[in-house]
């Protein structure tokens, strides 16, 4: 988790943030839209991931405090979703909230594609076995570094 150099706050002072699952869930929303083929983020459970990964230290918490305000706090879920866009793609250009948008990002598209109810859509059925296009070959290989 990237923590932005100004965040000396006490643990104390992350009390009050009650609207966080809802703001993540209107993040996640945005980030990664239901589709007609796709299985929208909140569909895959990736705002209650991201809820369990922000609250597991203090640290993380108060990235979670920084965020909040940042996006405006409550005022952010009386956007609509074409709104919420807008106000996100202009805070990605704020450097006191962009490393923490970068976190949510980066962490909901990671475990967007790490669940395979999303993989049909795009065409993809299974990972290749240690990332080799033909496993075949890389037991070849591997067997052949084995004998030197």
């Amino acid at each position: 988790m990237i923590l932005h150099p100004r965040l000396a706050l006490a643990d104390d002072e992350v009390s009050g943030i009650a609207e966080a699952p809802q703001i993540l869930s209107a993040l996640v929303d945005v980030i990664l839209p239901a589709h007609e083929v796709n299985p929208g983020g909140l569909a895959l459970g990736i705002d209650q991931k991201l809820i369990a990964s922000f609250t597991a230290s203090p640290g993380r918490r108060l990235a979670l405090k920084v965020l909040i305000a940042g996006l405006g706090g409550a005022d952010f879920l009386a956007l609509d979703s074409s709104q919420r866009e807008r106000s996100l793609r202009a805070k990605l250009t704020d450097s006191s909230i962009r490393p923490h948008l970068e976190v949510v990002l980066s962490y909901s598209v990671t475990e967007y594609y790490a669940d395979r109810r999303s993989w049909a859509p795009i065409g993809y059925t299974t990972p290749q076995p240690g990332g080799y296009p033909d496993y075949a070959d890389c037991e070849n290989r591997e067997n052949s570094r084995a004998k030197l």
